[in-house]
């Protein structure tokens, strides 16, 4: 007896899939013989892997194709179009809908529908039930899904019209999410880039140019960063330690992967004070990542604010403690993170086991330009400014992104109830599902290139000043096409061409979306064209 999850309406049934289908595994041949592959034709040959990151309802086929040879001794089977994929380990939950004829790896279990069923409906709906489908894996290297437990998965089936009309109001709203992740996507980077171009300016004294004008001020003068330093840089300490109490509170890398650092990031060390002494941060003290897996944020600063408890920091990072008579710490810590130093750190990092690792001397022998303290005091005033407003760009995307998450748990939830198909049936079902397909077959399917193909090579030379709305330059006139025009014939990813605007995020947007609504910019799938 099938086991219901919810409550469904009364015309509507609980089933397992061994009720509306046929489960068949796929199969590998070996890999060490090439003639059971095929780069270019040949069967198409599905994988997990070729699932990964597939958000469309239909596949066509994967990186590789079997050979007559390699089908036959693989195990795997020739799958109608319209089977349901579904991924059963590595990991489970992928799902997508064949296309046309197909094979799969024993990595998918494939269900062949009875007639009567919609193959669109059941892919949304196992979508939705990952969490579910994953509860009946078993296995000790890596969860598994085997046919047999396939086939027990509890299912709600609807007349088949109410699937049409569920899996046609499914495509829309889920696809009407999705381009609204799309478009949410490339603002952290953009606004990463705005931090990059708000810092490069402090550190060569444009930000401060106006400021200066209206202030007799000393010429900067430069300073090797060790000059600066109230006592030597210092390496912390690292000792085995323990998430919960007792023991001396000391940070986490982790800490350090802001702009200032998360003092909640902590373990607790079985260490005692005199010995932890030495190591206790102070605000105002700058914190520098000295090794990471990750080379972008080795050598990132961050400063120490807030402290209420005794803390000490690891031995994955160098401390610097400014001499305020010479150097503020938040302005210090801004010229550390400046793409200017950024670049001189990251070269001189040195990777071993894959950990990449800067020298105490790779910062203190720095040599940055040092304004007098007023000054200092003003980048860190007119830096905390933009950064505030950027912060709260990330909050709000941030925000969008979890509601965006909740809507479309609600529209599944709808569907899968019962209380969705009231208003699909009659409102959507003027598109009809062969209709959906027959869209799917013009839009929705592209296969995965077999060698990836660069169409941006990375920002241009980092504008010296920042443009707006008002700019003579940039007022009513099609801007952005002509920079598109300029870089390339082709088509740039909003973040591309963002970041050869010198515009803020606010004004690029405005400019962006007048632009596109007066003709001059056409949206297409890879970005933006120019449309004049």
């Amino acid at each position: 007896m099938t086991i219901a999850r919810w409550d469904i309406p009364g015309d509507w049934t609980w089933s397992t899939i061994a009720d509306i289908g046929d489960v068949h595994s796929g199969g590998t041949p070996p890999a060490h013989q090439a003639s059971n592959f095929s780069e270019v034709d040949g069967i198409p040959w599905i994988t997990p892997a070729d699932m990964s990151g597939h958000s469309e309802t239909y596949i066509v086929r994967g990186r590789r194709n079997l050979t007559a040879d390699g089908l036959r001794s693989s195990g795997a089977r020739l799958l109608p179009a319209g089977t349901v994929v579904f991924s059963s380990r590595a990991p489970i939950g992928y799902c997508a809908v064949a296309a046309n004829a197909l094979s799969t790896s024993q990595g998918c279990k494939n269900i062949v529908l009875n007639s009567g069923n919609v193959p669109e409906y059941l892919m949304h709906y196992l979508r939705y039930s990952k969490t579910y489908a994953e509860g009946f894996a078993s296995g000790t290297t890596f969860l598994e899904l085997s046919a047999a437990k396939v086939r027990t998965l509890a299912v709600p089936v609807p007349p088949r019209d109410q699937q049409e009309a569920i899996s046609v109001g499914l495509q829309h709203l889920l696809g009407r999410i999705r381009s609204i992740r799309a478009l949410l996507a490339p603002i952290p980077d953009m606004a990463a880039v705005q931090v990059d171009r708000i810092l490069a300016d402090a550190y060569e004294g444009r930000l401060t140019e106006g400021w200066r004008r209206a202030t007799v001020v000393s010429a900067p003068s430069f300073s090797r960063v060790a000059d600066l330093l109230a006592t030597p840089i210092q390496n912390g300490l690292s000792v085995k330690g323990r998430d919960k109490p007792p023991g001396v509170r000391a940070l986490r890398l982790s800490a350090l992967r802001s702009r200032r650092v998360d003092l909640e990031d902590v373990r607790f060390l079985p260490i005692d004070e005199a010995r932890a002494k030495r190591f206790l941060l102070k605000d105002g003290d700058i914190l520098v990542s000295r090794g990471n897996g990750t080379k972008a944020l080795v050598g990132r600063a961050a400063l120490t604010d807030g402290l209420d408890q005794p803390t000490i920091y690891p031995d994955t990072a160098f401390r610097l403690r400014a001499n305020m008579a010479l150097a503020l710490p938040e302005w210090l810590s801004h010229i550390l993170n400046a793409p200017q130093i950024r670049r001189i750190v990251e070269t001189s990092a040195r990777t071993t086991a894959g950990i990449w690792k800067i020298r105490q001397s790779d910062i203190t022998d720095l040599n940055i330009p040092v304004p007098g303290l007023a000054e200092q005091q003003e980048v860190i005033n007119q830096v905390g400014r933009a950064l505030a407003q950027i912060d709260g760009i990330y909050w709000s995307v941030a925000n969008a992104e979890e509601m965006l998450n909740i809507l479309e748990s609600t529209v599944h939830s709808l569907a899968f109830r019962g209380n969705f198909t009231k208003y699909a049936i009659g409102k959507l079902l003027d598109v009809t599902l062969d209709e959906l397909r027959l869209q799917a077959a013009e839009t929705d399917i592209h296969p995965p290139p077999i060698t990836p193909v660069e169409s941006y090579r990375g920002p241009a030379k980092m504008s010296r000043a920042l443009k707006s709305r008002i700019d003579p330059e940039v007022q009513n006139k099609p801007y952005l096409a002509s920079l598109l025009g300029d870089q390339t014939k082709g088509t740039l990813p909003a973040k591309a061409l963002f970041e050869i605007s010198a515009l803020s995020i606010v004004d690029f947007y405005k400019q962006l979306t007048w632009e596109i609504d007066s003709g001059h910019l056409k949206e297409s799938k890879d970005g933006f064209q120019d449309g004049r």
